[in-house]
């Protein structure tokens, strides 16, 4: 059984996908499987995988029927994954030779169900590579709750999971929506409280010109995303009775990712949306006490 399954969506990325495909093969600690997601892309970037996939058995492909998107293919690796432990690499960056071997070690010295790592951003618009984290000097644990939970990157590429425990709580990407990574992460760590920080970097993250982040295009898609994942997260600690102690985080969530999106000319489809949800979260007599 391998230690590790490393989740790979790949979808139209040839011109990123050799690299990454390299900086797994070169990883010092060997003992782990590789779930290459074949989300039926029209470029050869499946093309180039096989090439790996008939040097190297740690290198599988599960093919897709047809194309479902990023959180599709994550969900498919979580199904099919084996190993002790599980992260998601985005088949457009690459990493550290010595990923594997620092999140294996920070799992069995810290007793942990998730550690997080530090990364390198380059922007290719700007051209500048920064940190993401970059107020931590020394590797440390993190203790989450209701009131710190919304500081922290919501990203997927940037954490490891105890693969066990995330099969036990039962909690999925959301499928066709933006900013999906958001509402998974949220779901996850009101369910893991402590967590694992290396500050060294060992993932380089692309932030490309046309990503979901950075691009202006499909503000109103962008909008009922928002609206979708804020209802998704209220239905979610509801059924599980943790809304009273979660409910802030509801609505932090809804504040900082609606100023992130270029509203411009939307603000009348915002109003309509806003009230829409609000009255489907029983807002105000759900958040009346509620002071942030």
């Amino acid at each position: 059984m391998p230690d590790v399954s490393i989740v790979l969506p790949i979808y139209n990325v040839e011109k990123y996908i050799k690299k990454c495909l390299e900086s797994i093969t070169a990883q010092n600690f060997k003992n782990f499987e590789v779930l290459c997601i074949d989300d039926c892309g029209t470029d050869n970037s499946i093309k180039i995988t096989q090439e790996f996939v008939q040097k190297d058995s740690r290198f599988k492909i599960i093919k897709h029927e047809n194309n479902r998107g990023l959180s599709a293919a994550r969900n498919t690796g979580i199904d099919n994954a084996t190993g002790k432990y599980i992260l998601f690499i985005d088949s457009d960056d690459w990493i550290e030779n010595n990923l594997l071997e620092q999140i294996v070690i920070a799992f069995e010295q810290n007793k942990t169900d998730s550690v997080w790592f530090n990364s390198y951003i380059y922007n290719q618009k700007s051209g500048q590579t920064y940190f993401l984290t970059d107020n931590l000097k020394e590797s440390t644990k993190i203790y989450l709750t209701p009131d710190n939970i919304n500081n922290f990157a919501s990203y997927a590429w940037n954490k490891a999971f105890k693969l066990s425990k995330l099969k036990s709580l039962n909690i999925k990407f959301p499928e066709g929506l933006y900013f999906e990574d958001s509402e998974f992460y949220l779901k996850i760590f009101s369910n893991i409280s402590e967590i694992y920080l290396i500050t060294q970097p060992l993932y380089h993250y692309q932030l490309r010109e046309n990503s979901i982040v950075t691009s202006s295009d499909n503000v109103e898609k962008k909008l009922n995303d928002i609206f979708q994942i804020t209802i998704n997260l209220y239905k979610y600690f509801l059924s599980n009775n943790t809304f009273k102690q979660n409910k802030k985080i509801i609505l932090r969530y809804f504040a900082q990712n609606i100023l992130s999106v270029k509203i411009n000319k939307q603000k009348k489809h915002v109003i309509t949306l806003a009230k829409k949800v609000l009255k489907e979260i029983d807002f105000p007599n759900s958040y009346e006490d509620l002071n942030i």
